[in-house]
């Protein structure tokens, strides 16, 4: 997908593939032959979209890439909400 320059620049990532939302400094591999394409820190997909945080969006890209499978991604996050936390 060659992202890496865009989420170097962006304060938020999703990936279309499991859902997960998570910040771009969480992503812990790259792929391809100069390493250009993020890893999914949740579910190892190349599926990674800079500046995409919304569960919407990113379902949208889910069934628009993955509308034959079977299987439906739970929605994921890699920092979960503390219910005790005022405000999130």
């Amino acid at each position: 997908m060659n992202n890496r320059d865009r989420l170097e620049r962006s304060a938020v990532a999703g990936c279309f593939s499991c859902l997960a939302v998570f910040d771009p400094r969480q992503i812990r591999a790259w792929d391809g032959r100069e390493g250009e394409t993020a890893v999914c820190p949740v579910c190892d997909a190349t599926s990674v979209l800079p500046g995409v945080g919304d569960i919407a969006t990113l379902r949208a890209a889910h069934v628009s890439r993955f509308e034959d499978a079977e299987t439906v991604p739970a929605v994921l996050s890699i920092d979960p909400v503390d219910p005790r936390e005022p405000g999130r």
